[in-house]
């Protein structure tokens, strides 16, 4: 396994564009497994449902990854703000941020009190995520056609497994609730990248 040094944002962003690379989209299918779960997020992540795909995960994976998105997009351009404006979120400011920080608190639990009054998370996460690629020019919705769930182990309403590909692996969690599973997002270690 190869570890390289990348800073917590990096880490974020890399594992956030790898999920949509290789799951893409979730809505519409069968849950009741983890498998099917994880298929039923390949195929509809032919077609680069954004809003879908996140629907796919807890409601605090949600608020996670809302939480971090609003803070890169604090500080991001003129589409990203107007996702911020369109969904109520203020900026917070590299001053908020230090304040906070020099708190104590954690930057994905600033991020969280920035998107607390988001009423779609799912739908923030989706067009924040197709503001960053039109701001970045770049096209996250490459599909990785051979990702496979593999080692997959249940232990009562959660699941654990790796989703290997293209020769890469990265953990992947599940959460039963209310007889659907669901993905559970795992925050990046700090100083670490995915297996390679």
């Amino acid at each position: 396994m190869n570890r390289r040094r990348v800073s917590r944002g990096s880490a974020f962003s890399l594992w956030l564009v790898g999920m949509a690379v290789c799951l893409g989209g979730c809505g519409g299918g069968d849950y009741s497994t983890p498998e099917a779960t994880f298929e039923t997020a390949k195929a509809a992540g032919r077609a680069k449902d954004w809003k879908t795909m996140y629907d796919c995960y807890t409601p605090e994976s949600l608020d996670t990854m809302a939480g971090m998105l609003a803070l890169a997009g604090s500080f991001g351009g003129e589409k990203t703000a107007a996702v911020l404006e369109q969904h109520g979120v203020d900026k917070a400011g590299p001053g908020a941020m230090a304040a906070a920080m020099q708190a104590g608190k954690a930057p994905h639990d600033v991020g969280k009190d920035l998107v607390k009054n988001v009423g779609d998370k799912s739908q923030f996460i989706a067009d924040m995520q197709n503001a960053m690629e039109q701001t970045r020019g770049t096209e996250a919705g490459q599909f990785a056609e051979d990702a496979k769930l593999e080692g997959l182990t249940i232990d009562g309403d959660s699941a654990t497994a790796r989703m290997v590909f293209e020769g890469k692996s990265m953990p992947l969690k599940f959460k039963n609730i209310g007889g659907d599973w669901k993905l559970e997002f795992i925050l990046p270690t700090l100083g670490e990248s995915p297996d390679a």
